[in-house]
């Protein structure tokens, strides 16, 4: 079970709009803090959950209504049970729902969702929260960039919108790669403040967030490098011999 989904950080979050939407680890929709239902104009959760994860990943871009039909489908053929306009009209029955209609641009055929203050996403919150992190390590605040870095930890629930099967020509990689890097790059800098903070400070807590940053990229030297380092300073000059040769094994391959 994930033990964040009830810490008082993500709860606060979820209720500072009236729509925060999760995007890692899996696609949720918060309405006043509560977990939506997936209703949209009889059309199924999954069929709803596909056009709105393509939005969400393209925010204000306009997608054609073919395109999100295409999309509602999944991987195999779609073959609608009504005309395509009821597919459609679910999803716009489904931010009706979630009282997101304001952020639901259409121009012609088309569809997008606008940012707009109803709504924020957890990786916005990451991306802030991370920002802030980096500001305050380069200017040597390591004891405050621990604490945000850790907050940012929270959100960190793994793979961007990993149940989207749309077919291949609606591709979510580039974002879904991108929000991997910035998860990756949040818990190298918490491993560097817990290093600079001082060279006792919490050292099975800068391990934790080395090997984090390894779950996240298992191709990256860099963190192995890092996790060296941590293991070294605790006296396992052993563990953190494997680590060095790891890390000197893949920048062989770069």
């Amino acid at each position: 079970m994930d033990n964040t989904h009830n810490h008082p950080f993500v709860a606060a979050l979820r209720e500072q709009t009236p729509i925060y939407i999760e995007t890692l680890g899996a696609l949720m929709i918060y309405r006043n803090g509560i977990a939506a239902p997936w209703k949209g104009g009889g059309v199924g959760a999954k069929q709803l959950q596909r056009m709105a994860a393509y939005l969400i990943a393209h925010r204000d871009r306009y997608v054609s209504y073919a395109a999100l039909i295409e999309i509602a489908g999944g991987r195999q053929k779609y073959q609608p049970r009504c005309r395509p306009n009821y597919v459609i009209g679910g999803l716009k029955a489904l931010c009706k729902n979630l009282g997101m209609t304001a952020a639901l641009r259409e121009r012609g055929s088309t569809l997008a969702l606008c940012r707009h203050a109803l709504w924020h996403t957890d990786t916005a919150a990451l991306r802030e929260r991370f920002d802030t992190a980096m500001g305050l390590a380069a200017q040597g605040q390591h004891d405050q960039a621990i604490v945000v870095s850790n907050e940012a930890a929270l959100l960190c629930k793994g793979d961007y919108l990993p149940d989207f099967d749309a077919p291949g020509g609606y591709s979510i990689i580039e974002q879904a790669d991108y929000w991997t890097m910035v998860q990756k790059q949040l818990f190298q800098t918490l491993t560097r403040s817990y290093l600079a903070a001082s060279p006792d400070a919490a050292p099975y807590e800068a391990y934790l967030a080395a090997r984090r940053a390894i779950d996240f990229d298992q191709y990256d030297p860099y963190g192995y490098e890092l996790a060296a380092e941590v293991v070294q300073r605790c006296g396992h000059e052993q563990i953190a011999g494997r680590y060095r040769r790891q890390a000197e094994l893949l920048r062989r391959k770069q």
